[in-house]
């Protein structure tokens, strides 16, 4: 069982370090699950930390990582707090900013619809990006195959390459990573357009292959139009 709630509040400086700012969103998710061990809190937004045997793991071990990234990026913070036998609560802390930009205009977004019904191939493990990208993607007249991980990417591939004009990958997937499934791909289509899409673009090892391999990545999470722009500037390349 599981809760979600959020209230603006005034940080503790606490929790923000550098610039904090004078208000703050908090959102805090609980649950009543057997609690976390004190011993294993600061290790739990470590990459693959896991106190589950691999027999019992479900997933890529990387979630907690993934917010903990997002949140950082945002210039928040995360607070845990958690009861053995009770449950635990994680604190996100977010800074507050009043919206005052325009929402995207109907021109903004149709400058980066599909000019001849391209053939995109969206490779992730999160079920809920492959249900968004694919309909954003048709919603903007472009035609998507989407994979759920590297392998079935590689045969999806061989079986339209003709076809497929771009490959958005997830930089972070169980067995083959975003990296391992470009290269591969490369050698079944060499002249593949790409781009990737992850939370984790600032790592050294993903910004070492972006450079050597002349790609670009969009940060998760992204605005539509953002998103769009990303496709149609890989396809006009």
């Amino acid at each position: 069982m599981s809760a979600v709630n959020r209230r603006t509040v005034n940080p503790d400086l606490h929790w923000f370090r550098n610039s904090p700012p004078s208000q703050c969103v908090e959102i805090i998710v609980r649950d009543n699950g057997p609690g976390i061990a004190p011993q294993y809190i600061d290790k739990i937004f470590d990459p693959f930390f896991s106190t589950k045997k691999m027999s019992d793991k479900k997933g890529s071990g990387l979630g907690l990582t993934v917010v903990y990234n997002i949140v950082k990026n945002h210039h928040g913070a995360i607070l845990v707090k958690s009861d053995e036998g009770k449950g635990t609560a994680f604190h996100i802390f977010l800074p507050a900013v009043e919206y005052s930009s325009e929402p995207a205009t109907g021109d903004a977004v149709a400058q980066y619809r599909a000019r001849n019904n391209e053939l995109v191939l969206l490779v992730d493990d999160d079920e809920g990006m492959q249900i968004l990208g694919k309909e954003l993607l048709e919603d903007n007249g472009y035609r998507v195959l989407v994979a759920s991980g590297g392998m079935q990417a590689i045969e999806l591939l061989e079986q339209h390459k003709e076809e497929v004009a771009l490959v958005i990958l997830d930089l972070v997937m169980p067995v083959l990573d975003g990296g391992q499934t470009y290269l591969r791909m490369k050698k079944v289509k060499p002249d593949l357009k790409a781009f990737f899409c992850s939370g984790f673009v600032t790592d050294s090892l993903i910004s070492n292959l972006l450079a050597e391999e002349h790609l670009t990545a969009i940060q998760k999470p992204f605005k539509s139009e953002q998103f769009l722009k990303f496709v149609h500037t890989t396809l006009t390349k």
